[in-house]
């Protein structure tokens, strides 16, 4: 059921004590948490554990095998684009490089992935009815030059490095479950958050834990140190 009432009377409500699911390895294989990551996620535990609510650590509950799944879904989409061949040399190299993918597959295999996410994501919701929330690092990395993203000239290796930084947020989108990021903590300077999912349709009282959160750690007034 989805909740009702503003996003502002929300904030206002204090949450009753939740349990919390939480995991810090991504569903990626091959792709790890880095300290300041894990820092980060530790620190919101206790948060979370001093406000009085029960932190579960479990398993990821999300199978690597969305990720070749949620590409094909991605891919397609960009190649439903109008560009006309004749401005393909316009793009972008990673632009280029999803569309060329996203042409490559049929609308059946299409309609497969998307069946895959829809499935799968909702067995994952599921098995997670027992908890009120989700726990996870925000990024898998600390923030990083732009220039790191596209340095290597190979669109493939422009992505993977998109995975290792960020492997945690594209399945709350694939699940359609409400999340927020929350920078709690700074490690060198730089602020690193720690991400809360809720159940679906329930984005209010996700607020009001993320409100009741900030309440006890304040953050919107920390700055980094001027260089």
């Amino acid at each position: 059921m989805a909740s009702s009432g503003s996003s502002a009377a929300w904030t206002a409500r204090r949450p009753e004590r939740l349990r919390i699911a939480r995991w810090v390895d991504p569903y990626l294989p091959g792709v790890t948490a880095s300290a300041s990551s894990v820092q980060a996620w530790e620190h919101a535990t206790d948060v979370l554990r001093s406000l009085g609510h029960e932190v579960v650590d479990v398993q990821n509950p999300f199978p690597p095998a969305l990720e070749p799944q949620f590409n094909v879904v991605w891919s397609s989409g960009m190649a439903a684009a109008p560009i006309p061949d004749a401005a393909l040399d316009l793009l972008r190299p990673t632009t280029r490089y999803w569309l060329e993918r996203g042409r490559t597959y049929s609308a059946a295999e299409l309609a497969r992935a998307i069946q895959f996410l829809e499935a799968t994501t909702r067995d994952v919701v599921t098995s997670m009815a027992g908890f009120d929330a989700w726990l996870t690092p925000t990024l898998a990395l600390p923030p990083q030059p732009v220039a790191w993203f596209t340095e290597s000239g190979d669109p493939a290796e422009d992505h993977r490095r998109e995975l290792d930084f960020t492997p945690y947020t594209a399945v709350y989108n694939m699940a359609g479950v409400p999340a927020a990021s929350l920078p709690l903590s700074v490690v060198d300077g730089l602020p690193v958050g720690v991400m809360l999912a809720g159940r679906p349709g329930e984005d209010g009282p996700l607020l009001s834990l993320c409100a009741q959160v900030e309440q006890a750690d304040p953050w919107h007034d920390r700055l980094p140190p001027r260089r």
